[in-house]
Order: C-alpha cells, then structure tokens, then sequence
C-alpha cells in the first residue's frame, strides 16, 4: 500500500488535500501529543501505532489520487467490489472452519476459541464489521446494476447468517440499516 501510495503521489504535481486528510492529522497529532505526555498510552508499540496512522495516510492519499484518474462512480464501484469480495472470501472460510467441514483449512483460518464465528481475522467483532461492509456493498451493487431480488436475498442471508453466527452486536447495524432501507 505504501509504494504503491507513494508511486501514485509522485506521479502527480499535488496532493489531496480533503476534510478526510485534514482528520487524518490532526488525529496522528493526538497520537503524537499522547506518545510524548503519557507514559503507557498504548496497548501496542508506538512505532506500530505510527506504522498502522502511516498506512492510513497513505491509503487516504491513494485514494485521493485514484479518484482524480477514475469517476467518483467508478472508483466507488471498484471499492464496492474490494469490500464484497474480501469480506465473502472471509465468510467462506470462517464458515468452513466453523463447521469443520476442510481440516486442513484451519491453518489459514484459525479458532479464535470463542466458539463464535470470527473469519480470517480470528477476532469476531471485526469480522462482524467486515461482514457488514461487504453485504452493504453488494446491496449497492446490486441496486447500480439491477441485479435479480433472489441474488440479492440470497447473498443477503449469508450474510446476515453469518452476522448471527458472529454473536456481536454489530447485527444491530445492519437492523438498523434495514429499517432505513425498508
């Protein structure tokens, strides 16, 4: 993500300045502000609480920046269908290893040991999160392109199942998003 931000940025004669990018540092002040006034102030190392601000910095760039080459409709698209496909990727896997149907899957998706549905991440409330994100843009999809209502349904109890399955309160979120859609 970094290269590829920083290959982008240079490409171009300026950078983009938003309300996002204008968040994004301030809330990296904080964490400057916190890492030299307090003691303890991360569960994490300070360098890896810098490093993961890093990557969101240089995501936010990447995305200014393909925004500029691409239609704000297609760049959302491209992103509707990066959150699809890994968040069903992460559904299939954390269903296969939560039925216990390919043993040897379990390498590649662990047990969290909360005996909830947890994906490739091995903690459930991201999943859920994930999950979410991923079903919310398949509707999108779905509604841009006037895909059949049983796809649809069909994709949107999977997900929805698999939510269930997670035991997190995520699952308001979307009772929440549906009542709205409704």
């Amino acid at each position: 993500v970094l290269v590829s931000a920083g290959w982008s940025v240079l490409r171009r004669d300026r950078l983009a300045l938003n309300f996002l990018l204008l968040f994004w540092l301030a809330f990296g002040g904080v964490l400057a502000f916190s890492a030299i006034f307090v003691e303890r102030p991360f569960m994490a190392p300070v360098i890896g609480v810098f490093a993961f601000w890093f990557v969101g910095l240089a995501v936010i760039q990447l995305g200014a920046v393909y925004s500029w080459v691409y239609e704000s409709k297609d760049f959302a698209e491209r992103i509707a269908w990066f959150l699809f496909w890994v968040s069903l990727v992460s559904m299939l896997f954390a269903l296969i290893r939560f039925y216990g149907i390919w043993e040897f899957l379990r390498v590649y998706s662990p047990d969290g040991g909360t005996g909830r549905l947890s994906g490739l991440m091995r903690q459930s409330n991201t999943f859920a999160v994930l999950s979410l994100l991923g079903a919310l843009a398949f509707l999108w999809l779905g509604h841009i392109r006037n895909w059949p209502i049983w796809l649809l349904g069909g994709f949107a109890s999977l997900y929805c199942y698999g939510l269930v399955l997670s035991g997190t309160r995520v699952i308001y979120l979307l009772y929440v998003g549906a009542a709205l859609i409704v």
